[in-house]
């Protein structure tokens, strides 16, 4: 009786619960939970990586897009990991032409759950980018307004509520390609070869 009445103390005082650690999101890199979206003459998906990943070939014409995957747990608060690996012969990337400068590039992209794609805030880039050339490149990009911009180019800082809305509550993650002023807006080759292998892209 005695220990039974000690375990209801204890249960009373919060001495039973156990304290779970906040979960981290998971992705999965099987290339059949990434998919091409806008990017006529891909495919549905990324093929399967020596060694773990996926990866693409660039096409001579337009051209890469949007490539994405499901993702619904709330990303506040958290960083976003990616490993990429070009190889090729002589790329020359090609996009649509716009007034800036700026490379080819790939970005860190989510995508509020119901986006329309008429929302300004339905859409939100990383400002750490993957420029296309030959070789391997990580980059963390932490899910901080301050880092972000929407489909209008104003900063999370400028826009506190459509950020935090589309953190809680994304519907996709994934890497857009473009160049200049435009982050999705398409990636092709003008000249040479580029095959893109991402090995790792998770969520800290």
């Amino acid at each position: 009786m005695k220990f039974a009445a000690l375990a209801l103390l204890l249960a009373s005082c919060g001495g039973g619960e156990s304290i779970t650690a906040p979960s981290t999101p998971t992705l999965s890199m099987e290339p059949a939970a990434w998919t091409f979206r806008y990017s006529l003459g891909m495919g549905e998906h990324p093929v399967a990586a020596l060694n773990g990943g996926w990866q693409f070939d660039f096409p001579m014409q337009d051209g890469v897009h949007y490539l994405t995957t499901p993702m619904t747990a709330d990303l506040r608060g958290k960083e976003i990991q990616v490993t990429a690996h070009i190889v090729g012969i002589d790329p020359v990337f090609a996009w649509p032409a716009d007034a800036c400068g700026s490379p080819a590039r790939a970005r860190v992209m989510v995508q509020r759950q119901g986006d329309d794609l008429r929302s300004a805030s339905g859409r939100w880039w990383s400002d750490r980018p993957i420029t296309l050339q030959v070789g391997a490149t990580t980059i963390i990009a932490p899910v901080s307004p301050e880092r972000w911009s929407n489909v209008d180019g104003k900063v999370g800082t400028a826009d506190p509520q459509g950020f935090d809305d589309a953190m809680a509550h994304p519907g996709y993650v994934g890497l857009t390609f473009g160049g200049g002023c435009f982050f999705g807006h398409g990636v092709w080759l003008q000249s040479g070869t580029a095959r893109m292998l991402v090995r790792d892209f998770s969520i800290q």
